[in-house]
């Protein structure tokens, strides 16, 4: 499997900047710890959150490693067949799902710069550090 992955930084409402990362591989590890993948830092996101494995038929589905799972297309779910046009909200960043020249399949990775994903980012962290 051939993925592109493209991060969306937002520095301002005018202002975004593009980061593309491509993967191969026939299992890619999504999370926050450094041996992922996909490393994703905000402190929503589990050490290891998901991960990306391509089916015998060629599809590609992104598996949950948590009794909560992650939102796919507004539902909750544990397990998702990734098509052009699937929204993802996992651990506070939005991936949207699109095609490209050359790999299986586009991710554009965001985080949730609302002011809800900061409060609770914040609080994460004020727990973490009584720990």
């Amino acid at each position: 499997m051939r993925i592109l992955v493209r991060f969306i930084h937002h520095r301002s409402k005018l202002n975004d900047t593009l980061h593309d990362v491509p993967l191969s591989g026939p299992r890619l590890k999504i999370g926050r710890g450094t041996d992922q993948d996909i490393h994703l830092s905000n402190l929503r996101v589990a050490l290891a959150h998901a991960e990306l494995v391509e089916g015998q038929d060629g599809k590609i589905r992104l598996q949950s490693h948590l009794a909560a799972g992650f939102h796919y297309n507004g539902d909750i779910v544990q397990s998702a067949v990734l098509t052009p046009g699937d929204r993802i909200d996992l651990g506070g960043h939005q991936i949207r799902v699109g095609e490209g020249a050359g790999v299986n399949l586009v991710l554009e990775i965001a985080e949730d710069d609302s002011s809800r994903g900061r409060e609770m980012e914040a609080a994460l962290l004020k727990r973490a550090r009584m720990d």
